[in-house]
């Protein structure tokens, strides 16, 4: 089998104390997605990255991400309903939106508050503040389920 290549769309980098803590940004998605990929594939199937580091303008062009099998927005510090965006939000937002886009696009917190609003979601700040918790989601394509191993999967807010 050839090897599933995703694009890792950056959208914050760790400073200080959280890289030495955490490292970077992208080398914790990268092994948590591996060891998810491994869990699912064994060895029939290698993961592999290309790294774009869209909080520093290294957004992809649309020939780019599409030479991939799926994309993940990372997490930021950046607010995705914030007023006065950064060019490289709008960049990932015509991305997400673009009928010529052929590669699944996932989201983690910041990422999919993104899409969301790239789709014509309203993505506000929470009243309360931060909400933490975990919940089920169903898969319902047929092509993600068999990627995936697994009809449901657990979502983790924090």
């Amino acid at each position: 089998l050839k090897p599933f290549r995703m694009a890792l769309l950056v959208a914050n980098q760790r400073t200080g104390s959280a890289v030495t803590r955490w490292g970077p940004t992208e080398q914790m998605f990268e092994d948590a997605l591996q060891a998810a990929f491994a869990a699912v594939h064994g060895t029939t199937r290698q993961l592999q990255f290309t790294l774009y580091q869209c909080w520093n303008g290294q957004v992809p062009t649309l020939e780019e991400l599409n030479s991939h099998d799926a994309a993940l927005i990372t997490g930021s510090k950046y607010s995705a309903y914030e007023d006065g965006q950064y060019d490289w939000m709008r960049e990932l937002e015509a991305l997400v939106t673009d009928p010529k886009r052929r590669v699944w696009i996932f989201g983690v917190c910041f990422g999919h508050q993104l899409a969301l609003r790239a789709l014509g979601a309203t993505v506000e700040k929470h009243p309360s503040g931060r909400e933490m918790g975990a919940a089920s989601v169903d898969i319902i394509d047929g092509e993600m389920q068999e990627l995936l191993g697994r009809t449901t999967i657990s979502v983790i807010e924090n």
